[in-house]
């Protein structure tokens, strides 16, 4: 299990969980404060890193580790 969680990409945890409760990007994006569903995809898909700030605002979201975004 360990190693299975260290070759999944953060992204993949995002998009996971953000179709699990049923958000779109866009909706996704403003629960985090306005965040654009173009940055929501970009770190879907791995082009952009995930602040922080940013981290634990999903971790919040989502009830999981910051840890998991980052």
């Amino acid at each position: 299990r360990v190693l299975i969680r260290i070759f999944i990409r953060c992204c993949s945890w995002i998009s996971g969980y953000r179709k699990a409760i049923g958000l779109t990007q866009r909706e996704l994006g403003a629960r985090l404060g306005g965040v654009s569903p173009a940055r929501v995809s970009d770190w879907e898909h791995d082009r952009r890193a995930v602040s922080k700030d940013f981290a634990k605002k999903l971790s919040k979201l989502f009830g999981v580790s910051a840890e998991m975004f980052l």
